[in-house]
């Protein structure tokens, strides 16, 4: 019963807010409050999401991240292409557990969609230590660094990994909560296509 309370009281969050945040929380939400598997939070995103597609361009406009020279960029500007962005940090267990999997279809793809992985919850100290994990790890997709916290606050954290799929036309395809795995991975990426 406290279950689909919750569940009802959340989507009714989403309904009255319409902002991206709300979609992106609402998805946590339901994985780490309501449901105990991915499964059961796909099926209950998916069962209670509106027939129209969720335009995520207005936040993507939103969070500016920096890129390894700490210039900032916003994440709209990849718009054009569909993009996986994936919100991690090196002191993460199973954060660190999907990394080799986000290595191996972002070189497969990465002519296809662009890979955004952002650090999250590091300051700008860590900097150095991010990319001697990088570099040790020979991870070889881009990463960008959430110091503002624009990122997190936009997608509603309060857990990673996380992990969203939007499409070339910056609407929300699918997102993933928790460490995902290669074929899963593989399965958002197809999604885009």
């Amino acid at each position: 019963m406290f279950k689909k309370l919750l569940i009802g009281l959340t989507i009714a969050a989403i309904a009255l807010s319409g902002t991206a945040a709300s979609q992106f929380s609402y998805r946590a939400t339901v994985s780490k409050a309501a449901v105990k598997t991915q499964e059961e939070a796909t099926t209950a995103y998916s069962a209670n999401k509106s027939e129209e597609r969720y335009n995520a361009k207005k936040d993507l406009k939103a969070i500016k991240v920096y890129n390894k020279k700490g210039k900032k960029v916003k994440l709209s500007k990849f718009i054009g292409k569909p993009m996986i962005i994936n919100c991690w940090a090196t002191w993460c267990g199973p954060c660190k557990s999907e990394l080799p999997h986000f290595q191996k279809c972002y070189k497969k793809y990465k002519d296809d969609v662009k890979f955004i992985m952002i650090d999250v919850w590091e300051d700008k100290e860590s900097q150095k230590d991010v990319k001697k994990f990088l570099k040790k790890n020979k991870y070889k997709f881009p990463v960008y660094y959430d110091y503002d916290e624009k990122a997190a606050n936009t997608f509603g954290l309060d857990g990673i990994p996380f992990t969203v799929a939007i499409d070339k036309d910056g609407y929300l395809v699918d997102c993933y909560v928790g460490a995902i795995d290669k074929d899963t991975l593989e399965d958002l990426i197809k999604k885009l296509k």
